[in-house]
């Protein structure tokens, strides 16, 4: 959706269903924020210095300023980062009854050089987010910020605050600055996932310049051509863990992926089927089709909402999938190019398909309640 036509979510029309928003990005005015949760040995990164560039910034320049431009104030403040206006604005304006929350803040984290401090700087954020987001609206759900280049603190983490009924899943960025997510390296973080009974949320990490270049020929020119890449960190993504076995090993482990669209994903698994029938013999520990792998163990947020020219063809999309059950709807709140529930799924989808991206996909990904339907019309 243009930045310019953004409407304001309290202006829509509420759907009159339960509603998930599986990307919903909670803000952060500064680093300081973090003060009080920060373990006092990791204090001394708290000056000028880094106040002002950790986590690093975005790379590129944004024509629209990253943000809804409605949602931003004459004080460079944005609503995102007061959890009063997104519980006024999301949650009763539109009618979402479960905010996913995964920060763009805590990506970052795991880009950086310093690990034991990048996970000192998750504690926080995690404490941060229980006491500011979580306990104030159980309609908010948290995502586990952690430090993956430091697996067995990553673990460790989990472990420590995943006893909160709001935490739901583990947030980590789709570009690891460190080697394939289907590394042996990474186990101790799906472990830890599997035992509290989480998801993995991965979501597009846009280039600092610590992780690299963000494709493999170097820097895009511009951020329009930047954006239209992103893709190809979740194709990447998702061939690492089906070739490695990642889900052979761990039958119950369910991730999401987030702002990398939908689209591409008939041609990967088509490619990866017809590569594992050729070449089976170098890939023993793959039981089954890699297609069937994707199907069962991961999910798709809806945002950016691919928009054909003829939109039959999202129908036709999920057609090749093979499967009803993958995509889940996301606004992307606040970033500007929000996704409105109402606005963004095309007319032609049947009142079924609609309510199983909506709700019920997210439902049984999560394990949700099915909640009151009064609560969710009111």
């Amino acid at each position: 959706m243009n930045a310019v036509e953004t409407t304001r979510p309290e202006q829509s029309a509420k759907p009159r269903q339960p509603l998930a928003d599986v990307d919903v990005h909670e803000g952060i005015r500064s680093l300081l924020e973090l003060k009080p949760y920060l373990a006092e040995e990791w204090h001394m990164y708290l000056n000028r210095d880094s106040i002002g560039r950790i986590p690093p910034k975005h790379a590129y320049a944004h024509p629209h300023g990253g943000l809804r431009l409605d949602l931003v104030h004459s004080d460079n403040s944005s609503d995102d980062q007061f959890p009063e206006r997104v519980q006024e604005q999301l949650l009763d304006g539109v009618g979402v009854t479960h905010a996913i929350l995964l920060g763009t803040f805590p990506n970052a984290m795991s880009g950086m050089p310093q690990g034991k401090y990048a996970a000192g700087l998750a504690t926080a954020y995690n404490d941060w987010l229980i006491d500011n987001w979580l306990n104030l609206d159980e309609r908010f759900k948290g995502s586990i910020a952690v430090a993956s280049q430091e697996p067995r603190l990553a673990a460790d983490e989990i472990d420590r605050v995943a006893g909160h009924p709001g935490m739901v899943q583990v947030n980590l960025p789709m570009s690891s600055p460190h080697m394939p997510w289907g590394n042996e390296f990474f186990h101790p973080i799906w472990e830890a996932a599997i035992r509290n009974d989480l998801r993995i949320g991965f979501h597009v990490c846009p280039p600092t310049g610590v992780q690299g270049p963000p494709i493999a020929i170097g820097w895009p020119d511009t951020y329009m051509e930047l954006r239209s890449v992103y893709a190809h960190h979740f194709q990447a993504g998702v061939i690492s863990l089906v070739c490695n076995g990642v889900f052979e090993k761990f039958p119950e482990l369910r991730v999401v992926l987030l702002e990398g669209g939908f689209a591409w994903v008939p041609g990967v698994m088509w490619k990866l089927d017809s590569s594992w029938r050729a070449l089976r013999r170098e890939v023993p520990w793959l039981t089954r089709r890699p297609s069937d792998y994707i199907r069962d163990h991961i999910r798709f947020g809806t945002q950016p909402f691919e928009e054909p020219d003829n939109p039959k063809h999202v129908l036709d999309l999920i057609e090749m999938m093979g499967s009803d059950e993958l995509l889940m709807f996301a606004t992307d709140y606040p970033h500007w190019d929000y996704d409105d529930p109402v606005r963004a799924l095309p007319n032609l989808l049947p009142a079924d398909l609609k309510r199983k991206i909506l709700w019920e996909n997210a439902r049984d990904f999560y394990g949700f309640p099915e909640p009151a339907l009064e609560a969710a019309a009111s």
